[in-house]
């Protein structure tokens, strides 16, 4: 490869071909591009080189999730895709802990009254009542939901697996709004003009609803999927299918995911 182009293109094939999501692949492909950009063809298997430009970034006060991401991009594009690259010496600097929130029912009414756009407060609903993952919500088909069965298919979730979750009974009426004369591969949450909607563009709304609703600063998108799981333990679903709905390993990740999420 004598090209960053090149380097790129076949970083990104490779990433592919293990299974990550597009998302994660735009992640890291970001990140490394930048530094090659940096380091250049060159510099691209020098230890002392990356360790000068995770430096730089500290100096420019990015964040650990900002190093850290950078550093496994460049560590798999040395160990997968040069095959001949340095072992990663560095590590990336602690984050800084913050105990997931958990939202109730009623801080969710109050969260989705100061959103506008009705076609986010319906992804943000369908979130906290299914336990999906943002982007699981936007790849959503219509032919993925099981009217019979009142469950969603999930296809391609991590580790390109399918699993079933539910289809909740209180947004039927709206779901089949969504998907009135729709074909079955077409989307079933899109914009107005018929575009599908940037995960991006969600995450931004949510934070200033959260900020307007005075909920803590720290909560997240992906708070609705976790109090979608602490809620279904409350009222006393098992464990094991808890873990099956939201497409985790095992029983053990994510019964830790709700006692940390519920920690005081």
């Amino acid at each position: 490869m004598k090209t960053i182009s090149e380097c790129l293109d076949a970083y990104e094939q490779k990433m592919q071909m293990f299974g990550y999501s597009q998302r994660t692949i735009a992640f890291y492909s970001s990140a490394l591009r930048r530094f090659l950009q940096k380091a250049g063809i060159k510099g691209m298997r020098n230890q002392k080189v990356l360790a000068s430009y995770v430096l730089m970034l500290e100096s420019q006060q990015k964040s650990p999730q900002t190093i850290g991401v950078l550093l496994n991009a460049v560590r798999f594009f040395w160990e997968e895709v040069l095959k001949d690259g340095p072992d990663m010496q560095l590590k990336a600097p602690p984050r800084k802990r913050l105990l997931p929130v958990i939202v109730s029912k009623t801080q969710v009414v109050e969260l989705l009254e100061k959103v506008k756009k009705q076609e986010y407060k319906d992804v943000f609903s369908l979130m906290f009542q299914s336990g999906l993952r943002l982007e699981e919500v936007l790849r959503l088909e219509v032919r993925d939901l099981d009217w019979s069965r009142m469950m969603i298919i999930v296809r391609g979730g991590r580790g390109s697996k399918e699993r079933l979750s539910l289809l909740p009974t209180q947004l039927r009426k709206r779901m089949q709004e969504l998907t009135h004369g729709k074909w079955s591969h077409d989307l079933v949450f899109v914009g107005k003009q018929g575009k599908p909607i940037h995960h991006r563009s969600l995450q931004k709304v949510f934070q200033k609803a959260v900020k307007e609703a005075g909920l803590p600063e720290n909560t997240t998108v992906h708070s609705l999927r976790r109090s979608f799981a602490v809620q279904l333990l409350a009222d006393g679903v098992d464990i094991t299918f808890v873990q099956k709905v939201m497409g985790h390993k095992s029983p053990k990740t994510t019964g830790e995911q709700i006692v940390e999420a519920t920690e005081e």
